[in-house]
């Protein structure tokens, strides 16, 4: 459909909203390429998917091997599932989950039950995409606009190539708003599959880079499941509030197919709990707003669980991105992440170098917050990763801030369980060191930026949160041991602090 207002003739197509990823991927892994030659780069050995444990000892329970091992067909996640996606530099036994399993039984040409689609994505090869679905199936995407000044309205566009799809183009608040999650919704006749991701809708993100993926099924509403009572630490029915909060700051109106069919299907054996950002113009102001997103809702939800894990609590967060961190964002994050009483949020924002006397009283740490921040060194990538330099593209560790802000000793070397692959996985494990179940993990689309998470503003009295980006992910209690809640971690531990010559690789600055 065209954008309301708009003459039909006047609505850009959909292939000309989407900025062609492919070529531009090609264009630079060529330029790469020239580049290494011209270095005469030494050949080096690297490790894909070694046999061999890491150097140092796992401290936490290692991923399920279901959680490299694709669904069937017939398999339906009713209580929720973490898998790791498709990489074709694993092991044959850890190779993943391809997208095309994840919409078995459906394939190119036969619906099998699918009725309706919605898709969301931060990059997309909308080629591919459009290669996977039957052609009679109604596709909605939802993606980032390309930069510039000639973004379209908000609205719906059709696609000039399938006659059942089309894109929305959300409405942006501010300049700054960034459409980063990664969603995949499906409807069948009988039963709905979420699939909540890291990674985007392309081959890259899902045959050469680490990604993961929750999948939450749920049935059709009217026709109960054989199961036991939901543990009451899971999201039952406000997976679907959460949904639709979501699809609303997308500017999905309630009338869209998408919006009606979510009615359609019962909730209650949902598990873990959606964590979405959205662009907040200007900001969410007192905690009843703040608590509906970003690092406000992993606030409401620590506390529901009542995990005060302060101070023997470590918090560990890895990603892609980067950002440029300062004490008070890092102890407000940690602050959260170990539940603590949202009186004494925010702390104030006059102070000296060192730790505040508030930071100290609430969190009984007279020091830096103890606090991970994982990302592939300079020297890992271009030595160790299984790609080299032609894999770190899409990976940006802010390499300047990283010298200008001293944090070193914050930072650490993350390895993937499946080898020396790049890890585009965005996770975050808090976990109380005596107790290892005591604590909570996430997994999606947030990076550990402010862009993401937001930030905690304001006095206490007053307190406000400001936000950029659409993201989305989820977060479970670890004591819900029967979810697998570490599938969510992809990486080894424990990890290996920075040494002394170590810096944050950074593609804006070491390729062309």
């Amino acid at each position: 459909m065209t954008s309301p207002g708009e003459p039909a003739g006047a609505a850009p197509s959909l292939l000309q909203l989407v900025p062609d990823r492919q070529q531009l991927e090609r264009e630079r892994l060529a330029r790469v390429a020239a580049r290494e030659r011209a270095r005469n780069t030494k050949k080096r050995t690297r490790s894909v998917s070694p046999d061999a444990p890491s150097k140092l000892p796992e401290r936490a329970v290692p991923p399920r091997p279901s959680r490299y091992t694709p669904p069937t067909p017939q398999e339906r996640f009713w209580t929720g599932t973490i898998k790791a996606t498709y990489n074709r530099y694993a092991r044959a036994t850890r190779a993943g989950t391809k997208l095309e399993q994840l919409l078995a039984p459906t394939t190119q040409v036969e619906p099998h039950g699918l009725q309706r689609v919605l898709l969301a994505s931060y990059d997309v090869d909308i080629d591919w995409i459009e290669s996977l679905f039957p052609p009679s199936v109604p596709v909605t995407y939802i993606g980032h606009w390309p930069p510039g000044d000639g973004a379209p309205p908000p609205g719906f566009y059709a696609s000039d190539t399938m006659p059942h799809w089309e894109m929305g183009v959300p409405r942006k608040p501010h300049a700054r708003a960034l459409q980063h999650i990664k969603l995949i919704l499906l409807f069948y006749r009988t039963h709905a599959r979420v699939v909540v991701s890291s990674g985007n809708l392309t081959p890259l993100d899902w045959s050469r880079y680490e990604n993961l993926v929750y999948i939450q099924d749920v049935p059709l509403a009217g026709h109960p499941l054989s199961l036991p009572p939901p543990d009451p630490r899971a999201s039952g029915s406000a997976f679907r509030t959460q949904l639709e909060r979501v699809l609303a700051s997308l500017s999905v109106p309630t009338t869209h197919p998408v919006m009606r069919a979510l009615t359609s299907y019962s909730y209650e054996h949902a598990t873990a709990h959606l964590v979405a950002s959205w662009p907040l113009a200007p900001v969410a102001r007192g905690w009843p707003e703040i608590e509906q997103v970003g690092l406000g809702r992993l606030a409401y939800l620590v506390r529901k669980w009542n995990l005060a894990l302060a101070p023997t609590m470590h918090l560990e967060a890895q990603g892609s991105s980067l950002a440029a961190y300062d004490r008070r964002w890092l102890e407000h994050f940690y602050l959260v992440a170990a539940g603590a009483d949202r009186s004494v949020l925010p702390l104030p924002a006059r102070r000296g170098d060192g730790p505040s006397p508030e930071w100290v009283r609430a969190s009984g740490i007279d020091g830096w917050p103890p606090v991970r921040i994982l990302f592939p060194t300079q020297r890992w990538v271009e030595h160790e990763s299984v790609e080299g330099r032609m894999g770190g593209g899409c990976f940006f560790g802010r390499a300047d801030e990283f010298h200008k802000r001293g944090l070193r000793h914050l930072y650490a070397q993350p390895v993937s369980h499946r080898g020396n692959i790049m890890m585009h996985a965005k996770s975050l494990l808090a976990m109380d060191e005596k107790e290892p179940a005591h604590g909570w993990v996430y997994m999606g689309s947030h990076n550990f930026t402010r862009a993401a998470w937001g930030t905690l503003a304001g006095t206490r009295e007053e307190p406000t949160l400001s936000l950029s980006n659409w993201e989305l992910g989820i977060v479970m209690p670890l004591s819900l041991l029967e979810s697998g809640p570490m599938d969510a971690v992809p990486y080894r531990r424990p990890v290996q602090p920075y040494g002394l010559s170590d810096v944050p690789w950074d593609a804006r600055t070491l390729l062309p």
